[in-house]
């Protein structure tokens, strides 16, 4: 394709150039008349391909040329690339398909956003508790026989101060729970938001109901999803992140996701741009409380959901693990495996074929839908992944900013992925009246078939998670 923009070392800067410090004239020198500014941003410029688009790399109320996309590769050879002028790195498409190669190279790899926004509420108590100051505790209140345990408000346990959610109830995937607590929180109207709940992990199970809430009542009115711990370690070893887009265990305690659609914040949001959502003890959990020490939202314009390997097992969310008669196929259940590398395993056999229904937060992005494996070629597969009937293979070279995160994290993980266009999601995610297609809980999902028939080893699996190819833009 050549390059976008030309350089050298005694040009000036081209006068519609963005007035920038990352736009000096000499060395190097940016040069080319179609460069402009985008009104919110000094940092932003078009695309010459595509005259009507800006892409800003610094601000998110520009819209997205598709052809100048967020991946960053160090393939300068290639020939389906750009340079990047922020980077003087080649921008790397998919070959043939124009499809963004958000995914894993043979080479050192650079991007430009993270995954999570900037936190819009943050707490963590790394400091004793006090309910009358804390930011988070005049956001609580306690409904049914819930009561919080304050014996660890002033008590330092493996770095963290904590309270204890207690209820001598915990509720199966489908009933509303009566005994929970409900948190107010504020929460990004302008795109997919995710809410973070940090509990211990070090020693036990810490399973969660999320639901969205009735602004008035209190009263839950949808599930978000249940979700749990991945580990049982007391170190920085998990497959999943934390808010600050960092590992989600930290010590003994670990972040755990629940992701909300843009849909669903502007059908619960108030007036002031805050939500009310329940959280109570999820069956399978250890004991008849959760030990929280943090909670979390940020804006989620990736569209992330993730599902951890417990949850996979215990059947946590209605109807989103099946066993049954698929023509001549016996669609069977994901099983438990082990506690491997101190995170939990869960595994398809050999010859078996399993159907899963994919939480989704976003039918208008296109999506990578990655597996967590055990890791590749040692103990893994290459099972047929049946989408619309559509068959595809799992590719790392397609595992997303998801995948990339796992790089260094240690042995026995392995992330990779299928592309899914938004048009698929559409199809899937909605009935023939454009309704939404939801579980009984009202989780929406798109049904995914994992095919181990023509295999003579079991698929051992992590978690599952899900990735827009492109950041959300509100219309």
């Amino acid at each position: 394709m050549g390059n976008l923009f030309s350089s050298c070392p005694s040009a000036p800067t081209c006068p519609a150039a963005p007035s920038c410090p990352k736009f000096q004239s000499c060395p190097p020198a940016v040069s080319c008349p179609p460069a402009v500014s985008c009104p919110e941003c000094p940092a932003a410029v078009s695309c010459p391909e595509c005259p009507a688009a800006v892409s800003c790399l610094e601000c998110p109320k520009c819209p997205v040329c598709p052809k100048t996309i967020d991946y960053i590769g160090l393939d300068m050879d290639s020939d389906d690339s750009k340079i990047d002028i922020l980077t003087n790195k080649k921008q790397v498409l998919l070959p043939s398909t124009n499809i963004p190669y958000n995914g894993l190279l043979n080479t050192p790899v650079s991007y430009i956003s993270p995954l999570y926004g900037k936190p819009i509420f943050f707490y963590e108590a790394t400091k004793p508790i006090v309910t009358a100051t804390d930011i988070l505790f005049n956001r609580i209140t306690l409904v049914g026989d819930t009561t919080l345990n304050t014996s660890y408000y002033n008590l330092d346990w493996n770095k963290r101060y904590m309270f204890g959610i207690t209820s001598a109830v915990s509720t199966n995937t489908n009933t509303k729970p009566t005994n929970y607590i409900v948190l107010k929180l504020p929460i990004d109207p302008t795109t997919h938001n995710t809410i973070f709940i940090q509990a211990i992990s070090v020693d036990r199970w810490s399973n969660i109901n999320m639901y969205i809430c009735n602004n008035s009542t209190k009263v839950p009115v949808k599930k978000i999803f249940t979700n749990c711990n991945s580990g049982r370690a007391n170190e920085t070893n998990s497959s999943f992140l934390g808010p600050m887009n960092n590992v989600a265990i930290q010590g003994a305690h670990e972040w755990i996701g629940f992701s909300l659609s843009i849909d669903t914040i502007d059908t619960y949001k108030t007036s002031n741009n805050e939500i009310f959502v329940s959280i109570n003890i999820g069956t399978s959990n250890d004991n008849s409380e959760i030990w929280m020490t943090g909670v979390a939202v940020v804006p989620n314009n990736y569209a992330v959901t993730t599902i951890r390997p417990t949850n996979l097992c215990w059947n946590s969310n209605s109807n989103v693990f099946t066993k049954q008669t698929n023509g001549s196929w016996l669609l069977e259940a994901l099983n438990w495996n082990s506690t491997y590398n101190n995170e939990a395993l869960v595994h398809l056999l050999d010859s078996k074929v399993c159907k899963i229904h994919i939480p989704i937060v976003s039918k208008d992005q296109d999506l990578i839908f990655g597996i967590i494996t055990y890791n590749e070629g040692w103990y893994d597969t290459s099972p047929m992944i049946y989408v619309d009937d559509t068959l595809y293979y799992f590719s790392p070279l397609i595992s997303g900013r998801y995948g990339f995160s796992l790089q260094g994290r240690g042995q026995f993980r392995y992330a990779k992925g299928i592309y899914i266009p938004k048009e698929v999601i559409k199809k899937l995610s909605t009935d023939s009246q454009g309704n939404k297609i939801m579980d009984s809980e009202g989780i929406e999902y798109i049904p995914i078939i994992i095919d181990q028939s023509k295999e003579s080893v079991a698929l051992h699996i992590r978690g599952f998670y899900t990735e827009a190819v492109q950041p959300y833009i509100k219309p």
